[in-house]
């Protein structure tokens, strides 16, 4: 589950020579801290708009035209562990190798549920743990032997 929250509401007004008049890809190229997908999502959700009407990603801006917009913001809800049999290759406190079964999906994402590998690794670790692999994220890594070897590392924290 997701927590919604909203950025702050920007207006741009779009400028004379555009070379590709497309909605998200002008607002993307205007505002580069921002990615296009973050935009792809405003427009999805209603939240960029042209003289207070929705906008979709497709349209064509016209120099002059004002546009408002915001962001949703998501954060990520807590993981759930669950309780996925794993075959343990090596574990000690910093390390665990583990055989992942075929099909077994490693990282949560949209179209995943609460059986992921990382839930599987919650779920079997004794003591509360941080998965890590990125700044912000509980992931473990990548299967190093992708074409050789189903093992997949993840250190803990």
């Amino acid at each position: 589950m997701l927590a919604i929250c909203f950025s702050m509401p920007t207006t741009y007004i779009v400028p004379e020579g555009l070379r590709q008049p497309r909605a998200d890809k002008v607002l993307a190229a205007a505002f580069p801290d921002h990615s296009r997908v973050a935009f792809q999502r405003a427009f999805d959700a209603g939240l960029v708009k042209r003289g207070g009407l929705p906008l979709s990603r497709d349209a064509t801006l016209q120099p002059g035209d004002e546009i408002t917009f915001v962001f949703p913001e998501t954060k990520p809800s807590a993981m759930t562990p669950a309780d996925i049999p794993l075959e343990v290759i090596f574990e000690d406190q910093h390390l665990l190798v583990v055989n992942k079964s075929s099909g077994m999906v490693v990282h949560p994402g949209a179209a995943t549920g609460q059986d992921t590998l990382v839930h599987a690794l919650l779920s079997s670790w004794q003591k509360p743990t941080k998965l890590i692999a990125g700044s912000r994220s509980n992931f473990p890594s990548v299967r190093c032997t992708r074409n050789t070897s189903p093992w997949s590392p993840a250190l803990r924290r």
